[in-house]
């Protein structure tokens, strides 16, 4: 009944939650289509960021954002979860291979897994990259490593100098949401660049104005291709600051400056915090 519903040509693909960092996580149906510009978003940043399709990749993250086991369970930590090929971008190009951590493996053991891995790129979240960049101070940095990409999370200009500092690497971004997918890369030059075909951004004021440049407000986001459950201005409750004028790195798609806001440092709390974190997301996301 509900495929009925949707225009010819688009299919149900399943349902999708936010973090639930701002509070209740909202729940997103996306169509295939949709879900299907992840991978080609993500294509695209991996492309502007020069990655090798034939590296091998490594991401360290909370258990249920990784590939399942072959049973359906979840990687225990400690464990390393192999795929022969990229996790997405695998599945339409010939790429190398990927490996995987659970972000509740004990710290010391994350440093042995990167330094016998050697990844060429490792994904995480910013605050685990610094972590990782604390506990390797008196280390020589992991052997093969090219880049870092901090996700999900704000990456500050201190943090950004420390972790280059240690890694002796560049750190790659993007920004994008569940509800949404990805919406913008961040280029050498420090600025956001849309992805114009997929979605719509604006930096809005107090008043719901558009921002002036250098001016810092709201980012508001409307999706293009999710005819599923279409977000119309949809509220990230992040915080942008809005720019003009031609990028120095020369792409024309529209963009914004920095991200401000929505920044926790679970690295500095008790030891096992990040654990009571995720369990409390789940509870949440059950009610």
């Amino acid at each position: 009944r509900f495929e009925a519903e949707l225009p010819s040509g688009e299919k149900a693909f399943g349902v999708f939650s936010s973090s639930g960092t701002t509070g209740r996580p909202t729940q997103v149906l996306h169509s295939v289509r949709s879900n299907f510009m992840f991978t080609l978003m993500g294509q695209r940043h991996v492309r502007w960021s020069r990655w090798d399709p034939m590296e091998r990749i490594a991401e360290i993250r909370i258990p249920h954002q990784l590939p399942k086991k072959p049973d359906g369970s979840e990687f225990t930590p400690g464990e390393t979860c192999r795929l022969p090929r990229w996790r997405y971008l695998g599945h339409y190009f010939e790429t190398g291979p990927y490996v995987a951590l659970s972000v509740f493996t004990p710290l010391e053991e994350r440093l042995a897994w990167l330094a016998r891995e050697q990844p060429a790129r490792l994904t995480a979240v910013s605050e685990i990259l610094e972590q990782l960049a604390f506990a390797s101070l008196d280390r020589p940095p992991p052997v093969g490593l090219k880049s870092l990409r901090a996700i999900s999370e704000q990456l500050t200009e201190p943090m950004r100098r420390r972790i280059t500092e240690v890694f002796k690497v560049p750190i790659d971004q993007n920004y994008g949401l569940n509800e949404v997918g990805i919406i913008a890369g961040r280029c050498a030059a420090g600025r956001y660049h849309i992805n114009s075909e997929h979605c719509l951004v604006e930096i809005l004021d107090e008043d719901l104005q558009p921002c002036r440049p250098g001016k810092v407000g709201r980012l508001v986001v409307t999706g293009l291709a999710n005819f599923a459950m279409p977000l119309i201005r949809y509220d990230t409750d992040d915080m942008a600051r809005a720019v003009q004028g031609d990028c120095p790195c020369g792409r024309t798609l529209p963009g914004f400056d920095d991200i401000v806001g929505r920044y926790s440092r679970i690295v500095l709390l008790p030891p096992g915090t990040l654990r009571h974190v995720e369990a409390l997301r789940d509870e949440m996301q059950a009610m």
